[in-house]
């Protein structure tokens, strides 16, 4: 009778931070290693480290060890007091192994006191109170992928838009390399450009080499590509320079 009390109260200790059901906790909280420990207290910014109580007085830590986390501009909160119990520490907890009185009600009050602070600081390093449930785990997760692709995406949107007015200076010269070729030839049909330009896709080929064609824009280019451009476009505006001093030399 006192064993199914115990399982009872166990599973309805915690309740989820978003939908406020009772959750049933995993095995795997009630024994944490070090490495757990040091992954889940580590902050996510370097910060100053702050002033150590002495653990042998019993006091709790004080609050201003969440509140060094702040620097980074992200609120923090504490969980709220919907977990049926009370919480003495914000950050501290004790560690408990195969202790042999299990069932008593002192080792269940302890585990659910080291569970509770292992909740408060994952709360505490991130803006997401915890625990949640699977459901609206998945609803988080899926949430901050749509996040992040909107993210991503403005980031794509600024970059096109800040390398826009470059690219268009770059194919606006290509242009006028053209106009001067098409512009010769009508005089000198013999006239000729060691690379064709494609204005229109702001392209120019190797004509005498692989024959591929290179995009003289920056955006979606990388950067050997794009000096492969410029040096071939380069090349072109000296003929056409060199062709221009021929003129002149033999008037």
């Amino acid at each position: 009778m006192e064993g199914s009390k115990l399982s009872s109260t166990m599973q309805v200790s915690f309740v989820c931070q978003r939908c406020c059901q009772p959750l049933k906790l995993d095995t795997s909280f009630n024994v944490l290693d070090r490495v757990t420990i040091l992954e889940l207290t580590a902050p996510l910014v370097t910060v100053t480290p702050s002033k150590q109580v002495d653990s042998s007085n019993g006091e709790p830590a004080p609050e201003e060890t969440f509140e060094e986390n702040k620097q980074d501009g992200v609120s923090r909160k504490y969980i709220p007091p919907a977990r049926m119990m009370s919480t003495e520490s914000a950050n501290s907890f004790t560690l408990i192994g195969d202790a042999s009185d299990g069932g008593t009600m002192e080792n269940l009050s302890r585990r659910l006191k080291v569970t509770s602070d292992l909740f408060d600081i994952m709360s505490g390093q991130t803006d997401v109170d915890h625990p949640l449930c699977e459901e609206c785990t998945d609803t988080l997760l899926d949430h901050l992928d749509t996040q992040l692709n909107i993210t991503e995406n403005e980031c794509q949107n600024y970059k096109f838009f800040w390398d826009n007015k470059f690219d268009h200076a770059m194919v606006a010269f290509l242009d006028c390399v053209q106009q001067f070729k098409e512009e010769v030839e009508k005089g000198d049909t013999g006239f000729c450009l060691p690379y064709r330009m494609d204005v229109e896709k702001g392209k120019i080929e190797d004509t005498g080499g692989s024959g591929g064609s290179y995009s003289i824009k920056t955006q979606f280019n990388s950067e050997e590509q794009w000096t492969k451009a410029l040096k071939f476009m380069l090349t072109n505006l000296k003929w056409g320079l060199a062709w221009v001093t021929s003129q002149f030399y033999n008037r």
